[in-house]
């Protein structure tokens, strides 16, 4: 009847220390997942935005590399832009949020999205020459999802950035008379 006893008591033991662990376990504060994720690309960056979670320290971007979280940036804010990205390609991120207790922090679920960089906009298709005494009128149409031009002129066989700006023409100015000129 002793050993049966002193099994019991080793069950018994081995029962509460169980549930006390269980009960342990589901102590641990869970975090709110950040809600809808929402992704902005240009060419070379994608803005990520997302809902506010309550009662959190803050936030961790990730992204989808060779199939592993890579870790990007810890913010207390609800957006992040990712740079030096590759256009035309479309890329994974993350977040999560998460709480600290006790020294240790606590992270919720990950919130996903997709982005695809823009591709390169094409060129104008037409330029149109003005030529003057001394200058020449640049003009074109717009082009879709271009956010401005940079004009070339070839000098010695090499291209030379004459100027940019977000409008459809551009003035070559103090041109030598009655000389051909290679632009771009």
């Amino acid at each position: 009847m002793k050993k049966s006893i002193k099994l019991l008591s080793v069950a018994f033991v081995i029962a509460v220390i169980m549930a006390v662990s269980s009960v342990w376990a589901l102590a641990a504060p869970t975090p709110e997942r950040p809600g809808k994720m929402n992704a902005n690309p240009d060419y070379k960056s994608v803005t990520l935005t997302w809902d506010q979670c309550e009662d959190v320290k803050g936030y961790r971007v990730y992204q989808r590399v060779d199939n592993n979280w890579k870790s990007l940036k810890t913010t207390s804010s609800r957006s992040y832009t990712v740079i030096d990205l590759v256009p035309n390609t479309t890329y994974k991120f993350g977040v999560r949020s998460y709480t600290k207790e006790d020294g240790k922090n606590y992270w919720s679920d990950y919130t996903v999205v997709y982005a695809t960089t823009l591709g390169a906009p094409e060129s104008p298709a037409k330029i149109n020459v003005d030529a003057g005494f001394d200058s020449v009128t640049l003009s074109w149409d717009a082009v879709e999802n271009a956010n401005g031009y940079r004009v070339y002129q070839s000098v010695g066989g090499k291209w030379k950035a004459l100027g940019q700006g977000s409008g459809t023409s551009f003035v070559i100015r103090n041109l030598e008379a009655g000389t051909k000129h290679k632009v771009a």
